[in-house]
């Protein structure tokens, strides 16, 4: 009998299955931390906290949750302003995972691309159907979260195979652009003119 056939025969399965078994995902904690308390933050709005501020008056406590449950009019900024901003910071912060885990898995750039680009079809096409239930007509208007967020996920996808130098371009191309549209917004009922001197006491339309 040869020194092979000493092993004990209940290690080589066990060996086996450990070779089998895929490794356990790593999830980044602060990046589920962060997501939560931002959906929690939108299904808040189903609580009426501007109702309840408005029946008790002069209570400065209802009026703080209320101010943070509601758009600002166009100057300043709630906590209600960052929910659309937050998730698409969640989704950038999240495709370098997505990206290295299919590449792990083998899949080719063609194939990574049609399945990005289907994903910003299917949130845009969500988007434009939520928004238009119960209303008279489909509404194509790409003002909610769902299809802003598909508007820009192709470009991030493609952004993301590029050098460093060209994401930080990219990144300096949206700010200023932002900056440049914020300021010289066309307020309602107002001529062209800086955001800060005309938009200051006119409501969100």
């Amino acid at each position: 009998m040869n020194q092979a056939s000493t092993i004990p025969p209940t290690e080589t399965p066990k060996a086996a299955m450990a070779e089998l078994t895929p490794p356990t995902p790593i999830r980044l904690s602060s990046l589920d931390a962060y997501r939560g308390l931002v959906m929690f933050l939108m299904m808040a709005e189903v609580l009426s906290l501007c109702r309840v501020s408005s029946a008790l008056g002069q209570s400065a406590f209802w009026k703080f949750l209320c101010h943070h449950q509601s758009h600002v009019e166009w100057i300043g900024c709630s906590l209600h302003d960052l929910i659309q901003p937050s998730f698409s910071f969640l989704v950038g912060v999240a495709l370098p995972f997505s990206l290295a885990s299919r590449r792990a898995r083998g899949q080719s750039g063609v194939r990574m691309t049609w399945h990005a680009a289907w994903r910003a079809v299917a949130r845009i096409l969500l988007g434009v159907f939520l928004r238009s239930i119960g209303r008279p007509q489909v509404y194509w208007t790409f003002e909610d979260t769902l299809s802003q967020i598909g508007l820009g996920y192709l470009f991030l996808f493609l952004l993301g195979f590029r050098p460093l130098r060209d994401q930080w371009i990219a990144l300096a191309l949206l700010l200023v652009g932002y900056w440049r549209h914020l300021r010289y917004i066309r307020c309602p009922g107002r001529s062209l003119t800086t955001a800060r001197s005309a938009c200051r006491t006119i409501g969100r339309t």
